[in-house]
């Protein structure tokens, strides 16, 4: 007789908790309670097999709403609407698992949440997971994240964060990226990779390139266009010893510096370095002030040369301003550099020079040095209307 009373109440459970539908919760299963059918036509509109939401909320209507007026099939919907007088945590859905199994010999582990999404077709676009958050337009003081929290309770345990493990034993056709920072229209990030003030030893620490010995670090490549649309890279990285390297983005590129307003004071290239500010000394200096000659033809109809007001151009040293014209008809001797001092023997000079406004070198050299002058030659015809700086460093008696 108990017997068929348990089974009584059972069935009225059952019955009860299928149809049970008061308080905002809906437990509704369309179709096949355990799998969709595998020939099922997919419907242009948004539609579900399972679905369990507590309060009215619309899945179809926040779908079409969040993504562009886009369609979806959801295999299981779980959704929750909150009101604003809830004082607890609410969670739409959740995963909790319990382990005590040590870590296995296979470097895996046990998971609370696993999702699996496998490409089986041509030019398809996989995502694993897919979290989105966003704001209801009109209410201040809104913050959008998605946030990953580590609780730790011994200070043996090990933090590693976020793990982007690559599986792949392909020579793979396009280089893969761990991280990647888009927009969807014009508003951009402010800032992709930002630390927070205080929550780091080293904000960031970078490997090396292969494994094993005799290493130097990955290099940080940072990326210019020029303008005839060339990628041109420039990066830092460390060799094999430690040191610390500087390149520049192409084979004629400078290492420039400038202050927070984007001008520059000084550069690096393969001629030499060139500071704005030298270091004072009253008792080593030039005589005299050098004079400028501009040869038109190559220098450009109007061309001017004069002294940088930052410097002296005297015997010994000078950095000087080159406008070039609006028209240039060839290459060819474009400037005639005069020192107010006569040499016994003509000097030994150095020369280093680049457009001002992106550091780009002309191709020149020295054609002729006299005991109280030089003449700048240029290889291939200087672009016009532009400024170019010039620092000479002349020696000899």
């Amino acid at each position: 007789m108990k017997k068929i009373y348990y089974i009584i109440i059972i069935i009225l459970l059952s019955i009860s908790i299928q149809n049970y539908t008061t308080g905002g919760i809906e437990n509704i299963v369309t179709k096949n309670q355990y799998s969709i059918n595998k020939n099922m036509n997919y419907s242009k509109e948004y539609s579900n097999e399972h679905r369990f939401l507590v309060g009215e909320i619309n899945p179809a209507k926040s779908f079409s709403a969040e993504q562009g007026g886009n369609s979806a099939l959801d295999v299981l919907i779980a959704g929750l609407k909150i009101s604003s007088g809830s004082f607890h945590q609410s969670n739409a859905f959740s995963a909790f698992l319990e382990s005590s199994r040590p870590r296995p010999l296979s470097n895996g582990g046990d998971v609370a949440a696993y999702f699996s999404a496998k490409s089986t077709g041509a030019n398809t676009n996989i995502f694993g997971i897919n979290p989105l958050v966003s704001d209801t337009k009109g209410f201040a003081g809104q913050s959008l994240q998605n946030e990953l929290d580590f609780n730790v309770a011994d200070s043996r345990t090990h933090v590693q964060g976020l793990g982007v493990v690559l599986n792949s034993n392909q020579n793979m056709s396009s280089p893969p990226t761990g991280f990647v920072c888009r927009v969807a229209n014009m508003t951009k990030w402010d800032r992709c990779f930002w630390t927070v003030d205080g929550s780091a030893n080293v904000a960031i620490s970078i490997g090396t390139k292969v494994k094993g010995n005799s290493s130097g670090s990955m290099p940080i490549e940072m990326h210019g266009r020029s303008a005839s649309g060339k990628l041109l890279s420039a990066s830092i990285l460390a060799d094999l010893n430690g040191s610390l390297i500087l390149r520049s983005g192409s084979d004629d590129g400078a290492i420039g510096f400038q202050n927070p307003n984007g001008e520059n004071n000084g550069y690096i290239n393969s001629n030499g370095i060139s500071v704005y500010k030298s270091i004072s000394s009253s008792s080593f200096r030039g005589l005299g002030k050098t004079a400028f000659n501009v040869r038109q033809l190559a220098a450009g109809k109007g061309a001017t040369a004069f002294c940088d007001s930052k410097y002296v151009c005297d015997s010994i040293s000078g950095t000087l301003i080159l406008r070039t014209g609006n028209i240039i008809e060839e290459s060819g001797d474009f400037l005639d550099i005069t020192f107010p001092v006569i040499r016994s023997i003509n000097p030994n000079c150095n020369v280093t020079g680049f457009d001002k406004k992106n550091f780009n070198i002309p191709q020149f050299g020295i054609s002729e040095v006299k005991n109280d002058s030089i003449t700048l030659r240029s290889g291939s015809p200087l672009k016009g209307l532009s400024l170019y700086s010039f620092t000479y460093i002349c020696a000899g008696s």
